[in-house]
């Protein structure tokens, strides 16, 4: 009996909310983010909300090209953004909006000012050269220091330095010049070893505390050295900052530039901020910051419970094969926390990189006026035949009375079909689930996956998507006998009647909507109720109804599996 006044119970929470749920939209997102744009074409008239929108919007056709009319007028005459207060961080950003929209005319003058705009990393190794030979002989050390070229002579005895306490590591702000490399950042040093006779091999390092790390190497006698001693301020040449760093790392990579600020990022790095992480697995590429990154991942499926830390750890993240669950739950949270206006928090930034990291390959139509390449008329028709669009646009759009449309192929989710269609196995199919608690199928198109309030494996129905052969025992149990080609006798169970269950709703109800509260959607809005609710229909022996942005076999409560690899030091 406590069984059945708690399915009951359940049951009429679920379905009565169900009804008031909002669906996530890419759609909805990108037009609340086209909205925001001003008159100007700015965001706010603030160059990093313009440059994070730019990227999204224009990652999903949509049109940015008064944006970024308005982010050129930003420029300075220096190559940095925004004019009058050049800022590393803005600077960044829009690079990364010029990178999206494929705008790289000015992409030379802004290395050039990231150049200029370096400061010398504080740090507390030291920086040193290892000359690898049997033979004795003279190394030419050489480097330009402002404008002028300075040559300075190393004897060197087997890969000792005799004329700097024959160390064999040559400590460079010591022996060459008094902080030459500290207060230099990105200075770069030929060093010409070719007196020395056989093989000889050349070597950067950095020294910090007992331990010594490999910068470069040259299997020659000769080589040039790009000294990574740099760092970047909130604005050029002002006192270290590691946000700003990481920013400015990112631009540099689609610049094209060398990153000269990869020590004091290591020196700097710390395993428990998500964006910080996830920026600097961005400018390295290298994979063991994902397993830091993965294991701060919340139970929820966020980073933080943040958007913008989500959906920056997710741009990380879906780089690699290895994450993918962990993907799929962030984006999972990061529909959930969408707004029914579309937007994350009213918050043009965050909307902004959710979109961009997360949801740019959904299949969204851009606004009328703003979908990049195609101009939408009706004074008459721009097409007769496909072949005309493939003239036009190409080979991914067909001709759609009268007008050239992007040819939709498939689908992901419920929200790349149309409306009462429901996506199933890549295709969209008509649904005309009813939410009454009655797996009705076939007389309704209700199956285990489309109407997950109504059927789940485990109902006694054999519906359209469940066989005797399914992973899922309870699926099997439900087709054991029957052919899933065959048409199903519906089993209900009217609860009006027999022992006058009726006022159990009406009790129920009262109960939901008083008693409940906050918290009674709290618990819904997590699936605890769904899990509550799969075990009262299979008789408490487990199992969970699908969530409606996952494969048949997910569950929510399923612990993440991290690839099998251990965190290790940063360097």
């Amino acid at each position: 009996m406590r069984q059945v006044f708690l399915g009951l119970f359940v049951l009429v929470l679920v379905c009565s909310l169900a009804l008031g749920a909002e669906t996530f939209s890419a759609q909805n997102g990108f037009d609340w983010l086209y909205d925001q744009m001003g008159s100007d074409g700015s965001f706010s008239s603030d160059v990093s909300k313009t440059a994070l929108a730019v990227a999204a919007l224009d990652s999903a056709g949509y049109d940015t090209s008064l944006s970024q009319e308005w982010l050129d007028s930003e420029m300075s005459s220096d190559a940095c953004y925004p004019s009058g207060a050049c800022d590393t961080k803005a600077t960044a950003l829009t690079v990364i909006a010029l990178n999206e929209v494929q705008d790289d005319a000015n992409f030379d003058d802004i290395l050039s000012w990231y150049e200029s705009a370096q400061s010398e990393a504080n740090v507390n190794g030291g920086w040193y050269l290892e000359v690898i030979t049997s033979s004795s002989g003279n190394c030419l050390v050489s480097y330009d220091l402002d404008g002028t070229l300075k040559e300075i002579t190393v004897p060197v005895d087997a890969g000792a330095f005799t004329g700097c306490d024959s160390s064999h590591f040559l400590d460079l702000d010591d022996c060459l010049q008094a902080n030459l490399i500290s207060a230099n950042p990105g200075i770069e040093i030929n060093v010409d070893c070719s007196d020395l006779s056989g093989s000889v091999v050349l070597t950067l390092l950095y020294k910090s505390s007992s331990t010594y790390y490999i910068l470069n190497n040259a299997n020659s006698a000769e080589s040039d050295f790009v000294v990574p001693n740099g760092c970047y301020g909130k604005s050029k040449s002002s006192t270290c900052d590691l946000e700003s760093t990481l920013y400015s790392g990112w631009a540099i990579k689609y610049l094209g530039g060398d990153i000269n600020n990869l020590v004091y990022l290591k020196e700097n790095y710390d395993s428990t901020d998500v964006k910080k992480i996830a920026l600097i697995y961005i400018v390295t590429g290298e994979d063991k910051y994902l397993v830091d990154l993965a294991e701060l991942q919340k139970s929820d499926g966020s980073f933080d419970r943040d958007p913008f830390s989500t959906g920056l750890a997710v741009m990380a993240l879906k780089n690699s094969g290895d994450y993918t669950q962990n993907v799929d739950d962030a984006k999972s949270y990061l529909r959930e926390e969408q707004t029914e206006t579309g937007d994350w928090g009213s918050d043009v930034e965050a909307t902004a990189m959710v979109l961009y990291a997360a949801f740019s390959e959904d299949d969204v139509t851009p606004s009328e006026g703003s979908a990049t390449g195609i101009t939408s008329t009706s004074d008459e028709d721009e097409c007769t035949y496909d072949a005309d669009c493939e003239d036009l646009y190409g080979s991914d759009y067909e001709c759609n009375s009268g007008l050239c449309e992007l040819i939709t192929i498939g689908c992901v989710l419920d929200n790349d079909c149309d409306s009462g269609e429901v996506c199933v196995d890549g295709d969209c199919i008509a649904s005309e689930c009813n939410n009454d608690g009655n797996c009705e199928y076939p007389d309704y198109d209700e199956n285990a996956y489309n109407c997950v309030s109504d059927c789940y494996c485990g109902d006694d129905v054999c519906d359209d998507v469940e066989s005797s052969s399914s992973s899922d025992y309870y699926c099997a149990i439900d087709c054991a006998t029957t052919d899933t080609t065959t048409t199903t006798t519906t089993t209900t169970t009217d609860t009006t009647t027999s022992g006058g269950s009726g006022w159990i709703i009406i009790v129920v109800l009262l109960l939901l909507f008083v008693g409940l509260g906050v918290g009674g959607y709290f618990a819904y809005k997590k699936g605890y109720f769904n899990s509550i609710l799969s075990k009262f229909k299979k008789g408490g022996s487990g199992g969970s109804a699908q969530p409606q942005y996952s494969s048949p076999t997910y569950n929510p409560f399923t612990s993440r599996v991290p690839p099998q690899q251990q965190p290790r030091k940063p360097f």
